[in-house]
């Protein structure tokens, strides 16, 4: 049986739009209720707080002109339906009948207690919207206004298309779509799935997985104690401290990572600034045109694209990269690497592996090593060859160049030398290794020099 209690306060103001305001109260016996649902047809402020109690309350209180007054407070008679141990609960207003009605409202807000072990599930349109303090799961379904929800208990289901939605202290599963506004996130232990569009999306402090899609925005993570995976066209991510896999399908955009377990990213026209991945799992990039730089990584490196801008520092790992054309700056390479291009400026330092590639067509290719080689396999025209080897190169040695200059430092046993017109091939052998050497070169210089 349900209690209500009618308080008209009728305010005689100077300005006639807000003269009148009112409050109602009332209260439902809950029973053994498990699950309620509540449905709400008009926009308001939503409150809804756990009670200790086996009832369920509730306060409406309004505030607005004469005309929003007749239509709002003079109609709110809440309907509460229980069956078992589920119950529903509907508040709604008679249909706007009049094109003209000029409503104004200061206040519109619905204040809810209810026992903190029951499931709820709230649909409203136009709403704000403050759940806080249950212990069992949530669902809010919303169009347009603020959504916050905060120390649930179990997982958590939010819609809201164009309002910011606020949810932190959940322990289990939070799920969220929104189209077009601000998502915050903190302080979840579960999986947080994201379904946007057009939204900036900051999450902080998770520990379990990030699965999210949106078109164009921005996501803002950190100190993830799982992976993320994005997906969408137009994105720009700043991830620090992830402890899990970072996997990125993007068209255009730019991705800034302090801190990751591993790293795979795939976008047409993707800027990437990545320092601190750590696993030792190969890390994986796919792009067409787009500035990559990476510093301090403990894991393979393989990178492909058309027009990429690479720049690499201190990598703990062998380097593979397939492009067509642009610039190509390594420093301080542990272990072998592979480039093969068309149009790439190369200049390579302090290389510490022991067998590298380069496949080069146009343009200038600089190598400085550290170490002592294995194979060594250099082709390029249209550009100078300049390779500094600060350990003495053991091994087979065969140097031709067509339309350029020959310059070493190398002293080869049984070295024979064959020129021409055109041309100079140079071969031999230093010491008794198997190393071997082979460079080639069309309409530039090669100089090696041997400390």
């Amino acid at each position: 049986m349900k209690k209500i209690v009618l308080i008209p306060i009728l305010l005689f103001i100077g300005c006639p739009l807000f003269a009148q305001s009112g409050e109602k109260n009332g209260q439902f016996g809950a029973g053994n209720l498990t699950e309620m649902l509540i449905r709400v047809d008009a926009g308001m402020e939503i409150i809804i707080e756990p009670s200790s109690s086996q009832a369920i309350t509730y306060r409406y209180t309004f505030e607005g002109n004469e005309e929003a007054y007749e239509h709002y407070f003079e109609h709110f008679e809440p309907a509460f339906d229980i069956k078992g141990a589920e119950a529903r609960l509907s508040i709604s207003f008679p249909d706007q009948r009049k094109r003209n009605t000029n409503f104004k409202v200061s206040k519109h807000t619905l204040e809810l207690n209810i026992p903190m072990n029951v499931m709820i599930g709230l649909q409203t349109r136009y709403s704000s919207v403050d759940i806080r303090g249950f212990r069992k799961g949530l669902r809010v379904e919303n169009r347009s206004g603020k959504v916050l929800v905060n120390d649930i208990k179990e997982s958590v289901m939010i819609s809201n298309d164009y309002g910011e939605v606020t949810a932190g202290e959940i322990s289990g599963d939070l799920k969220i779509t929104n189209r077009s506004s601000k998502v915050d996130v903190k302080n979840v232990i579960g999986l947080v799935q994201i379904n946007a569009e057009y939204s900036k999306i900051n999450i902080s402090a998770i520990d379990g997985d990030i699965a999210m899609t949106n078109r164009s925005g921005v996501l803002n993570a950190f100190d993830i104690r799982g992976g993320i995976r994005g997906v969408g066209p137009y994105m720009n991510y700043e991830l620090t401290n992830i402890d899990g896999e970072i996997s990125i399908d993007n068209k255009s955009g730019d991705v800034t990572i302090d801190g990751a377990r591993t790293l795979s990213v795939s976008g047409d026209y993707v800027n990437i600034f990545a320092k601190g991945v750590n696993s030792g799992i190969p890390l994986q990039i796919d792009g067409r045109s787009a500035d990559i730089r990476l510093e301090q990584i403990e894991s393979d490196i393989t990178l492909s694209g058309q027009y990429l801008n690479t720049e690499l520092t201190n990598i703990d790992g062998s380097v593979t990269i397939r492009n067509r054309s642009g610039e190509i700056t390594l420093t301080n390479i542990s272990k072998d690497l592979s480039i093969e291009g068309e149009y790439l400026e190369i200049e390579v330092n302090k290389f510490y592996g022991e067998n590298i590639s380069v496949v080069n067509r146009s343009n200038d290719v600089s190598l400085e090593t550290m170490s002592s080689l294995k194979r060594v396999f250099l082709e390029n025209q249209y550009g100078d060859i300049e390779i500094t080897l600060n350990k003495p190169f053991i091994g087979t040695v065969l140097l031709e160049n067509e339309y350029g200059d020959l310059s070493s430092d190398l002293k080869l046993a049984d070295q024979q030398v064959d020129r021409s017109d055109n041309s100079i091939n140079i071969s031999g052998k230093t010491g008794d290794g198997d190393g071997k050497l082979s460079i080639r070169n069309k309409s530039g210089d090669i100089q090696i020099r041997s400390n």
